[in-house]
């Protein structure tokens, strides 16, 4: 982005104006500061530049009209990626619905009305949650939600290889939460936790004046998003560590929604928990915020990382590695699995033979059958798939507790699978235990709401 920002100073006519006070105007809306960014226009002569910078200030604070109407105004070859993706926003946002509560911008267009059963309360709880943590509860934060791959590559400026390549559905850039509707993927992702992700990033972002580099924006984000580090990622770790394969720090730079892979964006995602889970505990969040308090102040990451272990980086990172072989060291095998677009090719999973003939009984109407066949392949080789399946044919059955056993042994390797949340729900509910349902069957929205059979389990645990 700053090269880019610095071909915009180099064609304007700046008439004597400081080139670095341009800069810095830049840097201050890039670090969330727009207020500060402000006072800078206010003295720039060039009136052209004067217009432009305004039009970007505007775009910042979500004035798309206002903002593609300065911008739309000027002519030149090197202005930038601005005009285009101001433009673009502008022209996917401005039929949006939206939502305007004291701390947040709510947006999303007519297919993803279902979002605003769940986003209010995801968001208000992500407020309350980051802010304890970090001592920072931010002014109005617009969250946008774009209704398919094109328009979320338009308005993030990532190529939708990258967004296909990597998963990377949520991204917090120009003073702004962005999101892929959960709707174009096949199961749904856990979009809720991703709105806390990028809510942290907004929040270190401002906290360091945008000067923490990639990894550890994304150490601190990763860590405090509250997933944890289900067994398919400590599984991918252990693999990588071993084939000598890990993602190097510098390698994340400039943003793991660039790596080339679905796994390697994992993996950069594991490594960086685990570097900020020895951290925290070597010095707890106290240290932390010493770090972003340095950072801020204009000490370099690795230098403020140091002052506070009061140790060498090389030496840290050694003791990381080792850390990690005992984190991994009795992790069973599970297999990574990547999101799925519905328009996404992809190979069809292999099945083992029992699993096959379990399928063809099932659709016959064979229940006790296909469920007999489900377990004998269980024994041989299971997947999220096979074990759902089996959890679904328990449920119709009327063997609840052997469902839930099924569903709880998905959640453990894969905590955001869709199925496995509905059904869990929907057992308990089937069992009574409604107050224990509402718990599963919203993190299933918290993944997919789109599912009109979710949604109507959800009103049968209220009643």
């Amino acid at each position: 982005m700053r090269r880019l920002l610095s071909s915009i100073i180099i064609f304007f006519a700046i008439n004597g104006y400081s080139n670095e006070r341009i800069d810095e105007f830049l840097s201050l809306l890039e670090a969330n500061r727009i207020e500060e960014a402000e006072t800078i226009i206010k003295f720039i002569k060039d009136e052209e530049l004067k217009t432009y910078l305004n039009g970007i200030l505007h775009f910042y604070r979500g004035n798309y009209e206002l903002a593609a109407h300065l911008i739309g105004n000027l002519e030149g070859e090197r202005l930038g990626f601005y005009p285009e993706v101001i433009s673009g926003t502008w022209e996917i946002m401005k039929e949006a619905e939206k939502i305007e509560t004291e701390k947040f911008s709510i947006n999303w267009t007519k297919k993803d009305e279902v979002m605003r059963l769940f986003i209010e309360e995801v968001l208000e709880e992500v407020y309350n949650d980051v802010g304890k943590i970090f001592g920072y509860y931010p002014p109005k934060i617009r969250v946008e939600i774009y209704p398919d791959r094109e328009s979320f590559s338009k308005a993030t400026t990532l190529k939708e290889m990258e967004i296909m390549n990597t998963g990377t559905v949520g991204v917090c850039k120009f003073n702004k939460i962005m999101l892929l509707t959960p709707r174009v993927l096949l199961q749904g992702y856990p979009w809720a936790k991703t709105l806390r992700h990028e809510y942290i990033h907004y929040v270190v972002t401002y906290l360091t004046r945008n000067n923490a580099p990639v990894w550890l924006q994304e150490a601190i984000a990763r860590y405090f998003d509250g997933e944890g580090l289900p067994d398919y990622a400590l599984y991918l770790l252990k693999r990588r560590m071993e084939e000598g394969r890990l993602i190097k720090l510098e390698e994340m730079h400039p943003s793991i929604a660039k790596l080339p892979t679905a796994e390697d964006a994992a993996l950069a995602f594991a490594e960086v928990y685990t570097i900020m889970e020895l951290f925290i505990q070597k010095r707890g969040i106290k240290g932390l915020l010493n770090v972003l308090n340095g950072i801020e102040s204009g000490t370099d990451a690795i230098e403020a990382f140091e002052n506070e272990l009061q140790m060498k980086f090389d030496d840290f990172y050694k003791e990381w590695i080792e850390h990690v072989k005992r984190k991994v060291e009795k992790v069973k095998p599970a297999e990574f699995e990547k999101l799925v677009f519905k328009d996404e090719k992809v190979k069809e999973k292999k099945r083992g033979k029992h699993e096959v003939l379990g399928d063809i009984l099932l659709e016959r109407g064979f229940i006790e059958e296909a469920l007999f066949e489900y377990e004998k392949e269980i024994k041989i080789e299971s997947s999220p798939q096979l074990l759902n399946k089996t959890a679904f044919l328990y449920m119709k059955l009327g063997r609840y507790e052997d469902a839930l056993k099924v569903c709880d042994s998905v959640l453990k390797n894969y905590p955001f699978n869709y199925t496995a949340n509905f059904q869990k729900g929907k057992v308990l509910n089937l069992m009574g235990r409604k107050d224990e349902a509402i718990f599963y069957l919203k993190s299933a929205a918290y993944i997919n709401p789109f599912d009109p059979e979710l949604l109507l389990e959800i009103e049968r645990s209220r009643r």
